[in-house]
């Protein structure tokens, strides 16, 4: 079987969808698979795959590689490789990493606030945030992916039931896309030493819901008249006025902010935290972070709306999505209960036996090949 995988963004970018595509073009190969990744991202790096990488490739090219594989596997937003599918008669298979099918902007977030996941109300809100040109740009470009997605692809794969349920498209099957979770295995999985009590790791930006979690140390703070100690792994254009916000509620000392880290680093820096939390106010399509997070070990606390509870299952309490009052009741029940925080991390070892990359890709194969079958 020989696979096209598209990706518009790739390495040395990061990002979850680079992060998906590496991990399935990886063990796709280990598979036996022949496989390609296509992507409009430039590098003069080089970095050793088991895959062939193609970088900008030219209309020429285009159709060469079309015309070599079985299937063509859009792992993201863009449906730029559908024409040549279609010219060629190849089957086209899409997978939905967000919303990019139901509005303009692809999030439900715009201009730091939540935005319409539904075409026509997605639209008018453009028209009102952003004026008449911009609205009817990404209105066509929305009218095109959403033809594609309706008529023109051989399956749209939802990379969660959340997701699923937001687009609700046609020849439509559900699959989990593969993370390089093995990055972040603990060494034990369980740890009762922790230097700090709760642990974020994440972009510094609105839609992640940051400034929700140092309002619920606030809280927590004066409820319980201590302490409590948070640590914040990343970077962003909101670090400045999550810094003023923790002054202004008087818990700047009781946080530490990181910046972004990686590789040793972030491990030590998530093996010292005792709790982590995902605090997404965005319904987030995936959960990738969580992922992560119980692969270290970590037992979690995340928004109830979005991805990060349908992957975490049983591993994790929740509370509604923006809600400091509700968040801090949940650190509040957390910290103060070792058997629940076992409890939790037991739950998240058996959770990730259902998102191993080898797994997950294998679901994927079988998808290949009864896409290839039905159309051959």
């Amino acid at each position: 079987m020989k696979v096209l995988l598209y990706s518009p963004v790739f390495w040395p970018s990061v990002g979850g969808v680079e992060a998906i595509t590496e991990t399935l073009g990886i063990e796709m190969t280990t598979a036996g698979i022949d496989c390609y990744v296509v992507t409009e991202t430039e590098s003069e790096e080089q970095r050793e795959y088991p895959f062939r990488v193609i970088r900008k490739p030219t209309i020429a090219e285009r159709f060469r590689l079309t015309s070599w594989c079985d299937i063509i596997h859009s792992n993201s937003a863009s449906v730029a490789m559908w024409p040549y599918a279609e010219l060629l008669r190849k089957p086209f298979i899409w997978t939905h990493n967000g919303y990019q099918a139901a509005c303009i902007d692809g999030l439900g977030w715009e201009a730091g606030k939540p935005a319409p996941i539904a075409p026509i109300p997605s639209f008018w809100h453009h028209w009102k945030v952003n004026g008449a040109k911009s609205a009817l740009i990404g209105g066509l470009k929305l009218v095109v992916r959403r033809h594609v997605a309706l008529n023109h692809v051989a399956l749209n794969i939802p990379a969660t039931r959340w997701v699923d349920k937001r687009l609700a498209l046609p020849r439509s099957v559900q699959a989990y896309t593969p993370y390089p979770n093995k990055n972040f295995l603990s060494p034990t999985g369980d740890t009762n030493a922790s230097s700090v009590d709760f642990l974020y790791v994440g972009r510094l930006v609105t839609e992640k819901g940051v400034n929700t979690l140092i309002e619920a140390l606030a809280l927590l703070s004066k409820a319980q008249g201590s302490q409590p100690t948070l640590r914040i792994v990343g970077g962003g254009p909101e670090k400045d006025d999550l810094e003023s916000l923790a002054q202004e509620l008087k818990v700047r000392n009781q946080i530490e902010f990181t910046g972004p880290l990686s590789g040793d680093a972030l491990r030590k820096a998530i093996s010292e935290a005792a709790i982590a939390i995902v605090p997404s106010i965005w319904e987030e399509p995936m959960g990738g972070v969580t992922l992560e997070l119980l692969s270290a070990g970590k037992c979690l606390i995340v928004s109830e709306k979005g991805g990060h509870a349908e992957v975490c299952g049983k591993a994790a309490l929740t509370f509604l999505n923006g809600n400091p009052e509700a968040l801090a009741n949940q650190m509040d029940t957390l910290i103060n209960d070792p058997e629940q925080q076992t409890e939790l991390r037991s739950f998240g070892k058996e959770k990730l036996t259902q998102f191993s990359a080898k797994r997950l890709t294998n679901r994927y194969i079988q998808i290949y090949n009864s896409v290839i079958q039905e159309v051959s």
